[in-house]
């Protein structure tokens, strides 16, 4: 993996959905941050009750971890993506990992 194209520095959020009383809730916890080289592969555009919603499809490539898994999250900046899918490259040598992001 060349390290040259790893130009966005990202963090990985984990949730966790109860608290210790048992209530559901929608916490989103840092757990790591390196990293990753950002390539956008498509996007659409859909009507969500009566407003437009465009999803644009991104794939990233970072080094090599075992924390990172679908249903988490990846954050770079402001931008919020929903992680997808996760893929290993060759063994252990980075991963590639497919998200989502949502634009209003």
């Amino acid at each position: 993996m060349n390290a040259s194209n790893l130009d966005r520095y990202a963090t990985f959020l984990r949730n966790y959905p109860t608290n210790p009383n048992g209530a559901s809730v929608d916490d989103w916890r840092e757990i790591g941050s390196g990293w990753v080289s950002k390539q956008d592969v498509g996007g659409k555009t859909a009507y969500l009750s009566a407003r437009e919603v465009a999803q644009i499809e991104t794939n990233f490539t970072t080094r090599w971890r075992d924390d990172v898994e679908a249903g988490m999250r990846l954050q770079i900046e402001t931008r919020v993506y929903d992680i997808t899918r996760v893929d290993e490259i060759g063994r252990h040598e980075g991963l590639t990992i497919y998200g989502k992001v949502r634009a209003k």
